[in-house]
């Protein structure tokens, strides 16, 4: 087994011939490279990306290494990586994504002096055309270790992306971490369930990730997602049965699960409700069934969640469940989504 490992990179694969070429390229840094363990999970693909990968692992051997796997979705991606994995720190890229190259080089050689249990860092969004957003200010003093605790109240954390985030390894296998397998959207585990380990940090104030937005196809499209909603809510579910395990209200990491999983909630449940009009949604109305079971407390804070106070003070998630077809939730949905501008 390596030893000198700095970082594991996972990359789920599945038919990416196109972005495959760019997203390992990236990871061609001039120093450090050795450090560097590059796990490309195949996770059935029908195109070249396979033959892709393998080109790179052929060329830097020890660097890029190929998982050949029938498919199993994302979840099973990063579950076969994290088993194989042996670097010290371990970050997920997805394939149609890229690094910065000159920043990650930056923050792969800063890994090997770091000691902690989560290393944040920046990303931005970018277009097929290659424009770049701003990278959201994170609030927090960047380049020194320190406690967990102090940081995790802040709202700017508790909305961490996954592409800001890696996880010591060690961490990750203390709590047996796995990600549901079989359904789409399970990245965002990835930023949910370990948090309940997190005690220690450091930040790097650079741009490492760049994601790419408006590729056709991709999950968060308009179309692709309307399908795919009961995927959310199964992996929302995932979380939700973490949560109730490891729930306890004098933890600063529980709160944190707490903020970042009511947050996901209610903004499925405005998807749903707003964007979708959806108020029959079968798989949203037996997550709420499982969601007064597994959590009451989040159940109730729902019910009292208003719509947009003080224009529309009105608890729509409470209308919903008393009834979907009532008028008074039908009136006040057209409402919200003509003061937004939402068709």
């Amino acid at each position: 087994m390596n030893t000198n490992k700095n970082l594991t990179i996972i990359i789920p694969t599945y038919n990416m011939q196109e972005y495959l070429q760019k997203c390992l390229s990236s990871l061609i840094v001039k120093k450090g490279l050795e450090t560097l363990e590059v796990l490309v999970v195949n996770d059935g693909s029908k195109d070249n990306s396979s033959i892709i990968a393998h080109e790179f692992e052929a060329k830097y051997p020890g660097v890029f290494r190929v998982i050949d796997k029938e498919n199993g979705n994302y979840g099973s991606c990063i579950n076969r990586g994290l088993k194989e994995a042996t670097g010290k720190y371990v970050k997920v890229l997805d394939a149609d994504d890229s690094f910065d190259t000159a920043n990650f080089e930056y923050f792969l050689n800063q890994l090997g002096n770091i000691d902690v249990d989560l290393v944040i860092s920046n990303f931005v969004k970018v277009d097929a055309e290659g424009n770049k957003d701003i990278a959201r200010n994170l609030h927090i003093q960047p380049n020194k270790k320190d406690e967990f605790s102090k940081i995790a109240h802040k709202s700017c954390i508790q909305g961490l992306w996954m592409h800001e985030i890696a996880y010591r390894r060690q961490m990750l296998l203390d709590m047996d971490y796995q990600q549901t397998e079989g359904i789409s959207f399970t990245d965002v585990q990835w930023g949910l369930k370990p948090m309940a380990r997190v005690k220690s940090y450091y930040f790097i104030d650079k741009i490492i990730y760049l994601y790419l937005v408006g590729r056709n196809g991709q999950t968060i499209d308009k179309a692709t997602y309307f399908k795919k909603i009961p995927h959310e809510f199964l992996c929302t579910k995932g979380m939700l049965e973490f949560y109730a395990k490891v729930h306890n209200d004098s933890s600063y990491n529980a709160k944190l699960l707490h903020a970042k999983l009511t947050g996901r909630i209610i903004a499925l449940y405005k998807r749903v409700l707003i964007d979708y009009s959806d108020v029959n949604n079968q798989a949203m109305k037996d997550f709420d069934d499982a969601l007064h079971t597994l959590s009451p407390d989040i159940y109730c804070e729902l019910g009292k969640k208003q719509l947009s106070a003080p224009l529309l003070p009105f608890s729509y998630i409470k209308l919903w469940r008393k009834n979907p077809q009532s008028k008074m939730l039908q009136t006040v949905l057209a409402l919200y989504r003509k003061m937004h501008h939402i068709e």
